[in-house]
């Protein structure tokens, strides 16, 4: 099925599932309204008559308080459930071409066409730094909980019905303003739910398209790290003091801790490898881990992980660890496991640190001129 086809079919099967729970949650008055108001607003896109406009208005005009509640909400997730949809299928667009005038591949083939040497290229990935910078919106409404339920629907569509039921009984909007604070979680959103995990696969894409043009061509650091305006923005928002931006750190640095130490929590259940020679320095019966004698590398992670915690920044030492133990699975043969989760944490680790984006301070130039003590 080509993506416009299965565009239209997802959204079908979304709204009509939507409709469904309208008409279960909301009942028949508030159904019949949102139906009215829908196939009113269909004739206007389609034909732009005057007449067809004045009706739809009264139809708006005609709900009482209660009912208008409901007809905004059923709107507001029809709208939020075509976005999905959307998405979807930009993402479906972009894993189904090839040689996308914006992509890697091109980019790289480009510079090959252009005659542009090797040596060049080197020095170009030894110097670049890649560095996305999230910014806040103190307009934006829509709530983690709100975000949470919507990418969990972009993944699994299977989990449309649940989904919905629970968009319907949640709260759109806040009940009070937005402070840097909040603003702060929603940009930890992100990391928590796409950036972090994407960093690991963005490189690896990154290497893989760049050996494909110039295999000679070694990416010896990360061209990748981020950047936050959200909590260091004094010039955008008169509410962001240095105890808030003191507060985003430290919102970023426990959840860098967080992050991490959930992979490392895979990584224990997944390094069962028996070291190879076995570990001399544990004894079997005095020897009181849940795991085997002979697995080293499992008691090193777990060792590890119980040093990780919010406060600990070595992030060179937590690389070393890291290091070796891949080293070890390769001197060992487990190829596999050694490219696996703990190259990803790796890369993971050396572009988000413990500390996940630097935080830019800004403040209007005069302020800065004029309060050099302060600064």
């Amino acid at each position: 099925m080509s993506n416009k086809p299965l565009l239209n079919t997802e959204i079908a099967r979304l709204t009509s599932s939507l409709h469904e729970i309208i008409h279960e949650q909301a009942g028949q008055e508030v159904f019949e309204a949102y139906q009215d108001i829908l196939e009113a607003s269909k004739k206007v896109r389609r034909y732009k008559k005057t007449e067809d406009i004045t009706h739809k208005r009264k139809l708006i005009q005609a709900l009482s308080p209660d009912n208008a509640y409901g007809v905004v909400h059923a709107f507001s997730l029809f709208f939020q459930l075509v976005n999905v949809c959307e998405e979807r299928a930009r993402r479906r667009t972009v894993e189904q071409r090839d040689g996308l005038r914006q992509s890697l591949s091109a980019l790289f083939s480009n510079l090959k066409a252009a005659g542009v040497r090797p040596h060049l290229v080197q020095q170009c990935i030894d110097e670049m730094q890649i560095e996305p910078v999230l910014t806040a919106h103190p307009t934006e409404s829509k709530r983690r909980t709100i975000q949470a339920h919507l990418m969990r629907l972009l993944e699994h569509l299977d989990e449309a019905d649940e989904v919905l039921e629970a968009l319907w009984q949640t709260r759109e909007t806040r009940n009070r303003k937005m402070s840097p604070i909040n603003e702060v979680h929603n940009c930890l959103f992100y990391f928590e739910r796409t950036i972090f995990r994407c960093v690991a696969d963005y490189m690896r894409h990154f290497e893989r398209e760049l050996h494909a043009v110039y295999p000679e061509v070694v990416v010896r650091r990360p061209v990748l790290r981020f950047g936050s305006w959200v909590g260091g923005d004094r010039d955008g928002n008169p509410f962001v003091t240095p105890e808030t931006s003191l507060k985003a750190a430290r919102l970023q640095h426990e959840l860098a801790i967080k992050l991490i130490g959930e992979q490392l929590d895979c990584l224990i259940s997944e390094i069962s490898h028996a070291s190879q020679p076995a570990p001399s320095n544990v004894h079997e019966e005095d020897d009181e881990s849940p795991f085997h004698v002979d697995e080293g590398l499992r008691r090193r992670l777990a060792a590890l992980h119980e040093r990780i915690v919010p406060g600990f920044t070595d992030k060179a030492f937590l690389l070393n660890e890291l290091n070796h133990i891949r080293t070890q699975l390769v001197k060992q043969k487990a190829y596999r496991a050694a490219r696996g989760r703990i190259s990803d944490l790796i890369c993971q680790v050396e572009v988000c640190g413990f500390h996940l984006a630097h935080i830019d301070f800004r403040d209007h130039s005069r302020k800065l001129e004029e309060s050099k003590d302060e600064i």
